[in-house]
């Protein structure tokens, strides 16, 4: 049985991953100095209104896909299946699994101190 104590991996992982939602929707917006980098184009200039016009309205289609995309029951589903992945829940070890995620043909999918900036990690997920 787990300690109660202890937390599980999904009262740590749904923070981290409200985070990182919390990140992904931010404004966009161009670095202030942009427009010394962008050659001049056939039409001229843009100017600033235009382009304080389509960065509205950028925001605005990212702010309702951020909303339907990153809802609290997938937040929450996320969390749920990464505990699953590491081995259940409580963080106990699946029976015989090592504290990794299997396929159904048994392949290993998630392990635990694996980086997973390496691409080729990536590419097994």
């Amino acid at each position: 049985m787990s300690d109660p104590t202890q937390p599980t991996l999904f009262t740590v992982k749904k923070p981290f991953l409200d985070s990182q939602i919390r990140l992904l929707s931010g404004d966009l917006a161009p670095p202030p100095n942009w427009q010394d980098e962008v050659p001049a184009g056939p039409g001229g200039d843009l100017s600033q209104r235009a382009i304080d016009q389509a960065l509205t309205k950028v925001n605005l289609i990212a702010r309702k896909h951020n909303r339907s995309v990153y809802s609290s029951q997938t937040v929450k589903r996320v969390a749920e299946q990464i505990e699953a992945a590491y081995g259940g829940a409580g963080g106990e070890e699946n029976e015989g699994g090592g504290g990794y995620g299997e396929v159904p043909g048994g392949e290993e999918v998630l392990r635990r101190g694996v980086d997973l900036m390496d691409v080729e990690y990536v590419l097994v997920l």
